[in-house]
């Protein structure tokens, strides 16, 4: 039935999910600010500010409600077989070890009631080795001569 709050439009569907608060990595910023005598008219959301960023899920099974990842799976991830799963332990308070999931980047909306920022960032030697895995994870290729991701492939060999 049609509700006042969510009114039904032509060529439009409805979806429904559910959410949880998670660590992200904030891979980028939507870039500058639209002018908005260019927009005057049309609704924010077409331009509104919005963040990159890809999800960590916890690493350990629990119980009930609590998936985790089996010790098989976290020790390949491990081993860097799937370019899709990074795994890392995050310096936030209650966090053990983690999934970073490359397949899951997506954005969100750059408003201080949408994410809490925290005080820790990459370094440039992190940064340098996030940017090889995400081409490694977009294009596939990986930088044989002069990347950190294959050295560690080679070690991974060995």
């Amino acid at each position: 039935m049609p509700v006042a709050a969510l009114p039904a439009y032509p060529n439009e569907v409805r979806l429904v999910y559910r959410a949880k608060r998670r660590p992200l990595l904030v891979i980028g910023e939507s870039g500058p600010e639209v002018d908005e005598r260019l927009t005057a008219g049309k609704p924010k959301a077409q331009t509104a500010p919005t963040l990159l960023v890809a999800p960590y899920y916890g690493r350990d099974e629990g119980t009930g409600k609590r998936a985790g990842y089996t010790g098989a799976f976290v020790e390949r991830v491990q081993h860097c077989e799937y370019p899709q799963f990074f795994w890392d332990k995050l310096p936030v308070p209650g966090s053990d070890e983690s999934i970073l999931r490359f397949d899951h980047i997506q954005p969100i909306g750059h408003h201080y009631k949408t994410y809490a920022l925290l005080e820790y960032r990459l370094g440039e030697d992190a940064l340098s080795l996030f940017d090889e895995w995400l081409n490694w994870f977009i294009y596939g290729t990986v930088d044989e001569e002069n990347g950190t991701l294959s050295t560690v492939f080679e070690y991974l060999r060995k």
